[in-house]
């Protein structure tokens, strides 16, 4: 089971926001049967780019990251992965701080603790069982009724795409960014059963021209944003989507980073 990148080649993305490469890692500490093993592509990513990316990051984002990684019941494994990459001295401002340094060997002794690895075991996830053909089932095909009561009767999952520019002196600031995609999946909360799909490309006004680098990330054309609406009308078609799916039940809209 490999955790891969969604950008070829795999440092486009860590390129594009240097905390992707702490959520990879992440992902990585969860516990999870089989376990993450991180993709050789996205290696090679994080030990070239990661470290120097994440220079660029505010410090309490990156923090946060961290802290997350470190509730995870492989948080070991990942820092010992980190520290491989150069990127664990540069969050901790360590420059001596290597695989099998004292501080990771400790981490590894608390871990192992009656105390923390009954901790972490009441984390573990439910296995996931592969089909005849080897692969594990689509959760969106094969819906799962959550354990505990929902809070909201929808989730409306987003995945925002953005104008975007390969680092350089010139860039526009992010500051800058506008979405360019607008797609939406609205879940029953449940059962977990997909209601509907909403998708809408949309037109930007600071930077109207896409950039290369924006179009080789998304693999959206500047003909698709041209013929978008603008943000203001996208959300407002969104919003009455919405409204015609739950029918004015209560919705929690759900987006990552």
């Amino acid at each position: 089971r490999h955790l891969r990148a969604v950008s070829d080649p795999a440092d486009l993305m860590i390129r594009a926001d240097g905390l992707r490469s702490l959520r990879a890692y992440r992902f990585f500490a969860a516990d999870s049967d089989p376990k993450w093993r991180i993709h050789t592509e996205l290696d090679a990513a994080l030990k070239e780019v990661a470290a120097t990316m994440l220079q660029k990051i505010a410090r309490e984002r990156v923090l946060k990251e961290l802290k997350l990684i470190l509730s995870r019941p492989r948080a070991p494994q990942a820092l010992r992965h980190m520290a491989e990459a150069g990127i664990l001295s540069q969050i901790l401002k360590a420059p001596s701080l290597a695989p099998d340094s004292r501080e990771l060997r400790a981490v590894r002794r608390l871990w192992a603790s009656d105390e923390v690895s009954k901790c972490m075991e009441s984390r573990k996830p439910r296995r996931l069982h592969t089909g005849p053909d080897h692969t594990y089932p689509d959760p969106l095909e094969n819906p799962v009724a959550p354990v505990q009561k929902q809070p909201y009767d929808f989730y409306a999952v987003l995945d925002f795409e953005a104008t975007c520019w390969q680092n350089g002196a010139r860039s526009p600031p992010r500051s800058q960014q506008e979405v360019i995609e607008l797609p939406v999946v609205l879940l029953d909360s449940t059962s977990g059963t997909v209601v509907g799909e909403f998708h809408s490309f949309v037109k930007p006004s600071v930077h109207p021209k896409l950039s290369n680098y924006c179009t080789e990330l998304t693999g959206i054309k500047q003909k698709d944003v041209d013929a978008a609406p603008d943000f203001k009308t996208a959300s407002e078609r969104l919003m009455e989507w919405l409204e015609e799916k739950t029918k004015g039940a209560p919705v929690a809209l759900v987006a990552d980073g």
